[in-house]
């Protein structure tokens, strides 16, 4: 976060933030959810699930409470 006395960054963050994951989130929805495209990812071994931005956070975490504490447990860091 970025502040100022003269301007408070995180309420354009925030709402820059929402903007560019509802955007990109619809469109990701609308793509993935198109027949064709399931059935070709489907020809290569992938599944195609289109999420809500909402079902997407519950995914994440998920896998968060999944793989946090084995990434803990063997210390993985990022460089």
């Amino acid at each position: 976060m970025v502040s100022s006395p003269a301007f408070d960054y995180t309420v354009l963050e925030r709402f820059l933030r929402y903007v560019v994951i509802d955007t990109i989130g619809s469109a990701l929805h609308k793509v993935v959810s198109d027949k064709d495209l399931q059935e070709h990812f489907l020809k290569v071994g992938l599944e195609a699930t289109p999420m809500t931005p909402d079902e997407l956070a519950k995914e994440l975490d998920a896998l968060e409470k999944t793989y946090a504490p084995i990434i803990k447990q063997l210390n993985i860091k990022l460089d």
